[in-house]
């Protein structure tokens, strides 16, 4: 056999061995690579701050509210424990005493019916709070930002803080 002859069965006999080594299979497909990173601009660190203190003071209103509810809460209960000790003093055959009770019980359940409209219209404010913290949470939190950015946002804030404060005095 001539040299080239050698040359082109060789040449022939590597081009198909590999062909038929290249049907491996992983049983996996490649992994896909993660998306790359998205970094918050500034102006949703802005947005974000200020919903962050907007949500504050609304807390802080609706934690006074509560408070508030909770002194009535307090002073209606005392006084229907007032109100159990006296029914149980009170001199039935005497009208005059019994008109006063009744003329007391009047005024707990006004202080009642008052306790419960607060409830009533506590829960309204309190859900859209609630609903609205849950989007800010689903919004913000996540957000990744450079340092550089917050802290020029940051600035900007005091700024504004600042000239707002000398313009009130």
């Amino acid at each position: 056999m001539s040299r080239l002859a050698c040359l082109a069965a060789a040449a022939l006999v590597a081009c198909a061995l590999p062909a038929a080594a290249t049907t491996i299979s992983t049983g996996k497909p490649a992994a896909s690579q993660p998306p790359a990173r998205m970094y918050a601009t500034r102006a949703q660190l802005r947005e974000c701050l200020a919903e962050a203190d907007a949500l504050k003071q609304r807390f802080a209103d609706i934690s006074a509210a509560s408070a508030a509810h909770d002194q009535l809460f307090d002073k209606v209960e005392k006084e229907g424990a007032a109100l159990d000790q006296r029914e149980a003093a009170l001199d039935h055959d005497n009208e005059l005493a019994l008109q006063a009770f009744n003329a007391d019980v009047k005024a707990h359940n006004e202080h009642v019916r008052q306790l419960n409209d607060q409830a009533r219209q506590s829960q309204p404010v309190a859900g859209t709070y609630n609903a609205d913290m849950a989007d800010y949470n689903r919004r913000c939190t996540p957000l990744v930002y450079h340092v550089e950015d917050m802290d020029a946002v940051m600035k900007e804030r005091a700024k504004a803080a600042a000239a707002a404060s000398a313009a009130s005095r």
